[in-house]
């Protein structure tokens, strides 16, 4: 009887504390979600934008490349500051700054007249988006323990392929239907109607993203003491360390580079697939956004399926390791095979898939081997690392396309950088704990709640 008692005590914390985080992930994450999809559609609308954009402003494809990928450079120089100053200011105040700076930005790319200017613009974009992503990573671990993270990444950064999926189509359509009204070219309305929904969404954020977890008013005394309980037992190791120990953590530094080398194949697909598909014999923007949203959709389902497994078994290296290892497979398909619209399209978008469902994977992570402080860093850290990925994928795609009329030199870098992620991953671990804490493959105790 005492122990039917206790049972009954466990599954009702159990059941009382899975509310809450329904609550918790009704209440935040769709509304984060939508942030991030109008972040990334004001990131990657140039790589359309650029169809036209490129012959208006007598731009090649190296100029092209370098002022697309100057983003990340101002985004990866600005990620430490900008997630030092969330630490300060709160995260509901400076995600809704960031949001309206970088729409703002955005817009401002519709008044560009030579590549300077679009060099600058891009730049300043890369520096107010910084504190995006790693700001909201840092924020959703103050609301869920490790054993549920991968999977609310997961429903966090599902905005980035269903950006691509409705922005790719949106954006096209805008061009062909807004060409020339008022005197503006098509891509000029572009960067103009996509960036004005960013600045709603920051008031938005100011008025609507809740501080912590306990200033909201829609979780009862009894769910905040279970969410709380669990975020308190959840606390990581060395937890008496200051902010600067993720700049010594080799595990940080190992998740930085396998983080940069998933973007440099992720934001392969996100900047040059128009161009690809269209030099495949696909003519017509309307065609071209809609065959580009494809790979979007593969990268949603096949990421829920991933970080489900992850969050499941506990398991975080292999997962890493075999998307990696296939990323690598198929770019070395496409460079071999490549050349038809199909082939193309089937191999890039299996290499973007299996590149997107290792975001959530990596992004969950700080957060288990780092105390908050240094987590704050560490995750800053990963992120401006990982963003040189997205600046080699665009500048250094764009000098070997110039340099060799082809893509698929590029195509083998990126697919022997990734065998090389594949081993790195399977080497972090954070000092003192043991394979089993960062993956053992083992099913974890509740992980499926």
């Amino acid at each position: 009887m005492l122990d039917s008692a206790v049972q009954r005590v466990v599954d009702d914390s159990v059941d009382l504390s899975a509310n809450a985080y329904r609550k918790i992930t009704f209440r935040i994450v769709p509304f984060l979600c939508v942030c991030y999809l109008f972040a990334y559609l004001d990131r990657v609308n140039v790589a359309l934008a650029k169809l036209e954009m490129a012959r208006d402003l007598g731009m090649t494809e190296t100029m092209y490349g370098l002022g697309a990928g100057l983003f990340f450079i101002g985004y990866a120089l600005f990620q430490v500051p900008s997630n030092l100053i969330l630490l300060r200011l709160g995260a509901r105040v400076w995600i809704g700054v960031i949001a309206i700076l970088w729409g703002s930005l955005s817009i401002c790319t519709m008044w560009i007249h030579t590549s300077p200017q679009f060099y600058v613009v891009r730049f300043l974009l890369g520096t107010v988006e910084a504190g995006f992503l790693p700001g909201v990573v840092l924020y959703l671990t103050t609301w869920y323990p490790a054993s549920r993270r991968a999977k609310v990444m997961g429903c966090f950064v599902v905005g980035l392929p269903v950006s691509s999926l409705l922005g790719n189509p949106l954006s096209a359509w805008i061009m062909s239907t807004f060409a020339q009204s008022h005197g503006l070219a098509g891509w000029q309305w572009l960067f103009l109607l996509e960036g004005l929904p960013s600045i709603v969404l920051g008031v938005l954020v100011f008025l609507f993203l809740p501080s912590d977890l306990r200033s909201v008013s829609w979780l009862t005394k009894e769910e905040l003491d279970a969410v709380s309980s669990e975020l308190s037992a959840d606390t990581p190791v060395r937890e008496g360390c200051q902010a600067s120990y993720a700049f010594s953590d080799s595990n940080v530094w190992k998740l930085a580079f396998v983080n940069m080398t998933v973007a440099m194949v992720f934001y392969l697909v996100g900047f040059w697939l128009p161009t690809i598909i269209r030099e495949t014999g696909v003519k017509g923007e309307f065609t071209n956004g809609f065959l580009s949203a494809i790979p979007s959709v593969a990268a949603i389902i096949l990421m829920f399926y991933m970080v489900a497994s992850s969050d499941a078994h506990g398991e975080y290296r292999r997962h890493l390791a075999l998307s990696l290892t296939a990323a690598a497979a198929s770019l070395i398909c496409c460079a071999a095979y490549g050349g038809g619209t199909v082939v193309t399209l089937i191999m890039l978008t299996i290499a973007n898939a299996f590149a997107f469902a290792a975001i959530p994977i990596c992004l969950s992570i700080p957060g288990r081997i780092l105390p908050y402080r240094a987590a704050a860093v560490g995750i800053a850290v990963v992120s401006a690392v990982t963003n040189l990925g997205g600046f080699l994928a665009t500048y250094l795609i764009g000098w070997i396309r110039d340099l060799t009329h082809g893509i698929g030199l590029g195509l083998i870098i990126f697919a022997v950088l990734s065998l090389i992620a594949a081993f790195v991953a399977l080497r972090i671990r954070a000092p003192g704990e043991t394979p089993e804490v960062l993956g053992s493959g083992e099913p974890v105790q509740g992980a499926k709640e």
